[in-house]
């Protein structure tokens, strides 16, 4: 096992087929490392002519790495633009009906990082079956995702305001 960081920004994978091994390529970089990786497939990556694939693998990386592939009308986004306001988004899955007592509810949080809309990191956690308020919200939640604000764009102050978008929260919620 591997006991340093690496330093790379972005880890690049050419495998001959499409299988398993990935998935714990992407876990080691993802979980352990913190380090972005992707994946091409050597056929695909050796044919010839092959525009299509390479500009798919070619805006997969400059997005991991931080670009846009696209940017929204700041004129028509009112008073979000310009890193002001955090856009967020939360959900909660619960389990299906029969599924066992002990299962439990997935709660997410998606966040606005940057001024154009463009970087969305996500967080996942765990909390009791059919809670559809989310737990951790008003705790670990929103503030890793503040600080990942922050961080991102070299700022010590929170953005000014937070839009906050819940589907199916009930009154006095």
């Amino acid at each position: 096992m591997l006991t340093f960081k690496p330093s790379s920004q972005l880890i690049f994978v050419i495998l001959p087929t499409v299988n398993t091994i990935y998935n714990h390529i992407k876990y080691l970089c993802d979980v352990k490392f913190g380090v972005h990786s992707f994946r091409a497939i050597a056929s695909k990556f050796a044919k010839d002519r092959n525009h299509t694939y390479f500009a798919n693998v070619a805006l997969e990386a400059y997005r991991k790495l931080g670009g846009a592939s696209h940017i929204l009308d700041a004129h028509k986004l009112g008073f979000i633009p310009g890193c002001k306001t955090m856009v967020v988004c939360v959900d909660v899955t619960n389990p299906s009906p029969g599924s066992s007592t002990n299962a439990s509810s997935g709660a997410a949080i998606v966040v606005s990082i940057d001024q154009n809309l463009t970087q969305w990191p996500a967080e996942l956690c765990i909390q009791a079956a059919f809670q559809k308020m989310i737990s951790m919200l008003d705790g670990e939640l929103l503030k890793s995702r503040l600080k990942l604000g922050a961080k991102q764009h070299h700022r010590s102050v929170s953005p000014e305001n937070v839009l906050i978008y819940h589907d199916a929260v009930m009154e006095g919620q």
